[in-house]
C-alpha cells in the first residue's frame, strides 16, 4: 500500500537497518556488535517537536506535530505508538522515527491516545482517539503548510494494529459505533512488527 511512496518504503528500512549495520561495522574487529535494548531507547533524549497540539478535549489527546526545513506543503505521516494497547507506553519512543522522517522530508503527526488503564481507554475509546488524531491532520492543514492529501500512517507493535485498522475503517458499517461519514483518505499504511493475530497473541504466557 506504499506504491506512491516508495522512497518513503526505503527509507523506513534503511532507518530500522542503519544502527545495527553501524554498530557492526564500528564493532568488526572485536565481533562484538552491541545491541540497543529497550531500557537504552526509553532513556535515550525524546527529540523536541515544533508543535504539541490537542485533538480533543481529553489530556491523552494530542499529538506533536513535526515540520521539514523549507515551504511545503508536505506529505504526512502519522505515526501510532505500540506498547500492547497498554498506559504504560506513551508517543515518547516514536519520537526518533517520527524526528528522522521528518528531517527526510515528511512532516510527522505522532499521536498520544487513551489505552487500557485509562478511563474511556481500550474498546471503543483507544479506536475513536487514533481515528479522531488521523482526521485532524484536516484541521492541521489549514494552519501549517500539510498536504492532507498525501498520508500515510506507520504503526509499531499495537500501534501497528491500529494503524492497519485506521487504513481499512472506510469500510466500517453504519451500525458501528466507530463509524465516520468520512474518515481521511490514507494513501498507505506500514506496520513495523504489527500485533495482527489478536487470539492467537492473547492466548501468549503473560498476556
Amino acid at each position: 500500500m506504499l506504491a506512491a511512496y516508495p522512497m518513503l518504503s526505503r527509507f523506513i528500512l534503511c532507518f530500522i537497518l542503519a544502527t545495527p549495520l553501524a554498530m557492526s561495522q564500528t564493532n568488526a574487529q572485536q565481533q562484538q556488535p552491541t545491541l540497543i535494548t529497550w531500557q537504552q531507547i526509553a532513556e535515550t533524549p525524546v527529540p523536541a517537536a515544533d508543535h504539541v497540539i490537542k485533538y480533543g478535549s481529553d489530556s491523552l489527546q494530542f499529538g506533536e506535530l513535526r515540520l521539514p526545513e523549507g515551504k511545503g506543503n508536505f506529505p504526512v505521516v502519522v505515526v501510532v505508538h505500540g506498547g500492547c494497547w497498554l498506559n504504560q507506553y506513551n508517543l515518547q519512543y516514536m519520537s526518533h522515527l517520527s524526528d528522522a522522517l521528518t528531517k527526510a522530508g515528511y512532516a510527522t503527526w505522532n499521536i498520544e491516545f487513551r489505552r487500557v488503564g485509562d478511563a474511556y481507554g481500550a474498546w471503543p475509546g483507544t479506536f475513536q482517539d487514533v481515528a479522531m488524531a488521523t482526521d485532524h491532520v484536516r484541521e492541521l492543514a489549514k494552519r501549517y503548510p500539510l498536504d492532507a492529501k498525501k498520508v500515510v500512517v506507520i504503526g509499531h507493535s499495537a500501534g501497528g494494529h491500529l494503524a492497519l485498522w485506521l487504513a481499512a475503517r472506510h469500510r466500517l458499517p453504519k451500525s458501528s459505533p466507530l463509524y465516520v461519514k468520512n474518515p481521511l483518505k490514507l494513501k498507505g499504511v506500514v506496520s513495523l512488527a504489527g500485533i495482527t493475530d489478536l487470539a492467537t497473541y492473547s492466548q501468549q504466557e503473560g498476556r
